[in-house]
């Protein structure tokens, strides 16, 4: 009988080290060992498409203190919602525990949107103070724009920004970010979180995958579902958060004590900045977390951080809430104003269409047909009734065969 031990591998790499590690060596690491993958289930979206396509139920204007109505080409006498007379379904862009949020097209102006629509099959109260905190952002260039909101169907529809991407998904393509692109996405969320905390509301929810890309390449927040108001009394300062995993990687400690400033947000976003200098993969808990938390910077990976970032960053990070700067401090640091000053000289790079143009180089090409087939008849599926598309046989034999990866 073997001695050795058994590993769970299906345990994440972070499980097994106490070293911090980047995304791209525990892809190497998974390519070394790769096995054949799981079949996923196919996903499928919590609200189906058919359930927002009729309804009874007449569609109803959300506006607080915001000036907002329904398009007049909305026909409340047929069977037929508000978002489907108004919309065209591209895409599913997110869900999370809140809600789904779906690219779609506007069948006035053929212009493209973001529509987020409430999970859970009821109204609350919550989902009317969401739309009032959105009305009291208003509009920053640096913030996802809130268009309106509308209820229907015992749902809250919000029409938002359409941007181009993630820097989550951006992150996941580009495991080297330029110092220079770092001091944009620094300046811009600075610039997102001063306009906020002005308004006395803290985001609690700063990742990457909450930090959009527009197509002008701006850096906005969004994603406002733990939006919170902290002009609220001293009783509903304590608020219990709904914790999942990934939020985790990003929390400062004393929020899961309860206790929400706008250092919070700092914290977030000092974070966020690290893992984007350092393509790290952030650890959930355990050692790992607390240690990011104690103001313990001594892993070797921090070493590839900009000299001028990372004492800003470690700041940022501080272990007591009262020891970071604020969004508006973080603006007047020099590392931030030299940033600004030189896009005075020097437009900045767009680097979503930088983004963009490196991933349509490695698109797949057009398969060309090739087949065996030396009568150059029509090729029949065994287990289908209709014919393929014919090919034809090469002229001479194929001597090679080029394959393009993605």
């Amino acid at each position: 009988m073997s001695n050795r031990k058994r590993v769970n591998r299906s345990l994440p790499l972070m499980e097994f080290t106490d070293k911090l590690l980047t995304k791209k060596e525990v892809e190497a690491n998974a390519r070394l060992h790769m096995t054949c993958p799981v079949l996923q289930k196919k996903h499928f979206s919590p609200i189906g498409t058919h359930k927002l396509l009729f309804s009874t139920q007449e569609a109803r204007i959300l506006a607080f203190d915001k000036p907002a109505q329904l398009s007049p080409n909305y026909n409340p006498s047929i069977k037929k919602t508000y978002f489907a007379q108004m919309y065209k379904i591209q895409d599913t862009l997110g869900e999370g525990s809140f809600g789904v949020v779906y690219k779609v097209i506007s069948r006035e102006n053929e212009e493209g949107y973001a529509v987020k629509i409430t999970k859970k099959a009821y109204l609350t109260k919550n989902n009317y103070e969401e739309i009032k905190l959105l009305e009291r952002i208003g509009n920053h260039q640096n913030i996802v724009k809130f268009y309106f909101a509308w209820e229907e169907m015992s749902r809250v529809f919000t029409q938002l920004e359409l941007c181009a991407l993630s820097l989550g998904t951006y992150s996941k393509t580009n495991h080297s970010i330029t110092e220079i692109q770092l001091l944009d996405i620094l300046t811009d969320m600075a610039h997102a979180l001063n306009h906020l905390h002005d308004r006395k509301l803290i985001h609690l929810d700063i990742k990457p995958e909450n930090i959009m890309i527009s197509t002008d390449g701006i850096y906005k927040l969004g994603d406002f579902d733990l939006l919170f108001d902290i002009t609220k009394t001293e009783e509903n300062q304590v608020k219990t958060f709904d914790i999942t995993e990934g939020d985790a990687k990003y929390l400062a400690k004393e929020v899961l004590e309860g206790k929400v400033t706008a250092a919070a947000d700092i914290f977030s976003l000092g974070i966020t900045m690290l893992e984007l200098a350092t393509d790290l993969i952030l650890p959930v808990n355990g050692p790992l977390w607390r240690r990011l938390r104690n103001g313990s910077y001594d892993d070797p990976c921090f070493t590839i951080v900009p000299k001028k970032l990372k004492t800003l960053m470690c700041k940022m990070m501080a272990p007591k809430p009262h020891a970071r700067p604020k969004a508006k401090q973080i603006l007047n640091t020099a590392v931030v104003k030299e940033n600004l000053s030189a896009q005075l000289l020097v437009p900045r790079v767009n680097y979503y269409e930088v983004w963009r143009a490196s991933v349509a180089e490695t698109m797949d090409r057009d398969p060309v047909p090739v087949c065996i087939n030396a009568q150059n008849e029509m090729n029949m599926d065994a287990n289908m009734d209709i014919e393929t598309t014919p090919c034809v046989t090469p002229p001479r034999k194929v001597s090679r065969v080029v394959i393009y990866n993605m």
